[in-house]
């Protein structure tokens, strides 16, 4: 029985140091992808700064937003000098056809395919509002954002909610998983739309292991803050104009990430990046009928173009970003730029399975956290931290000179105050 409790430690003291030993190399071969890929050390004290917050940005997911916003950077620090967001636009559907795929194994770059509808024609019927409503389900109920909010939601009938969109234009469907599979006839249609370039392509966009998601609207009045997921996005904008800001993952350090979502999505603590701003960013304007792709975890706030046109996006984003381990595994396996937010995500993906195993130690508060909280909880906490944050754009209108590009006046912003205030009382 000795001889066997002798073995037995023994084995285990082998394991052990076998397990240390494999942790060690890990950790040398991580600090190194980070320190040459995501630290600029240009300016020593820039550089420490920077890998002081990768090294901590993986355990995100177990810290209160105050304690990750203590390591977030100045942007003031960047310089005039730095790396800036690649966007390749193609119109031939074969140049196209090879951008994607290349775009989609590199990671590196947004690509937009322009007269993605027009080319294939299946989607063309959606663009106009009055077919529109003859062609969808109008009996099923969604979720909307309701009065010019961002945070109140109400449950309305499609045919009660397509005329409101138009008169007032004060409802907004945003994120929605239910609608594309509850009008069949359109999902048909979008698959056509893919499945007109080939299996390839079809096998390139994950279509079967996906998560869908839908967006109707009227006008320009709603958008989304600066935030960032775990997954690249495919979208199709079937009306209307949007003019997406994207920003590098590279430069999360300076966006004030606090991580929010599942999957390790986070939302930034600038609400809207000003013009202003030394963070280098791409203003990308997708027109109706175009296919926009953009690689997981590039940061980006969404805006919303003419003011009297309705608006309709399909979006798709394939699971294999999330369930493949090997990026935070591996360090070489990651794609440039991602290792520092794959790690997060493992690391959340470990907070995840600890919660399910009720496992209290490792679980973080949700009074501290952001992790599975409501909106309103979330974002109340998000204002704890940054008090000027806002998913609603329009509530700085001193500021409206300062935000992106020339669609909205002072004046106008200010107006939109007023009507706001009218709604409320």
């Amino acid at each position: 029985m000795s001889a066997f409790s002798g073995c037995t430690s023994c084995c285990t003291k082998k394991l052990l140091y076998y397990a240390i030993t494999i942790y060690v190399f890990w950790l040398a071969f991580a600090i190194h992808r980070v320190s040459t890929e995501l630290v600029d050390w240009r300016n020593p004290e820039r550089g420490w700064r920077e890998l002081k917050f990768w090294m901590m940005f993986p355990l995100s997911p177990w810290m209160s937003h105050a304690g990750l916003a203590s390591f977030s950077l100045d942007h003031n620090d960047l310089t005039e000098n730095e790396e800036q967001v690649n966007v390749s636009y193609f119109s031939d559907p074969v140049e196209a056809l090879e951008g994607m795929k290349v775009a989609s194994d590199n990671k590196d770059r947004i690509v937009v395919w322009k007269g993605f509808i027009e080319d294939n024609g299946y989607l063309k019927k959606y663009q106009d509002f009055e077919s529109f409503q003859k062609l969808v389900n109008l009996n099923d109920s969604y979720s909307f954002l309701d009065k010019y909010s961002n945070e109140k939601k109400i449950r309305v009938q499609l045919k009660d909610a397509l005329p409101r969109l138009k008169k007032d234009k004060d409802l907004y469907m945003g994120f929605n998983y239910e609608f594309l599979g509850n009008n069949q006839n359109l999902l048909a249609d979008f698959k056509k739309a893919l499945g007109h370039y080939g299996e390839d392509f079809l096998h390139r966009m994950h279509i079967n292991n996906c998560i869908q998601h839908s967006f109707l609207y009227w006008g320009n009045r709603y958008s989304s803050a600066a935030h960032q997921a775990g997954v690249s996005g495919f979208v199709i904008q079937i009306s209307n104009t949007k003019v997406w800001r994207f920003i590098s993952p590279k430069y999360t350090p300076y966006m004030k990430p606090l991580c929010c979502y599942e999957g390790g999505s986070m939302l930034s603590g600038h609400s809207y990046l000003r013009n202003s701003t030394n963070i280098p960013y791409v203003d990308v304007v997708v027109e109706a009928g175009d296919l926009v792709y953009f690689p997981e975890y590039y940061w980006h706030e969404v805006h919303n173009v003419h003011p009297d046109e309705f608006g309709c996006i399909i979006g798709f984003r394939p699971l294999q970003d999330i369930v493949n381990p090997l990026p935070w595994i591996i360090p070489q396996h990651a794609k440039l730029n991602m290792f520092g937010q794959k790690l997060m995500q493992g690391s959340w993906m470990f907070h995840k399975f600890l919660t399910h195993m009720n496992i209290p130690l490792y679980t973080r508060s949700k009074h501290k956290g952001g992790v599975d909280l409501r909106k309103d909880e979330l974002w109340d906490l998000i204002r704890e931290v940054y008090p000027e944050w806002s998913m609603d754009k329009w509530m700085h209108p001193q500021k409206a000179d300062d935000m992106m590009g020339p669609y909205y006046s002072k004046e106008f912003l200010e107006a939109e105050m007023k009507r706001v205030g009218n709604h409320d009382e």
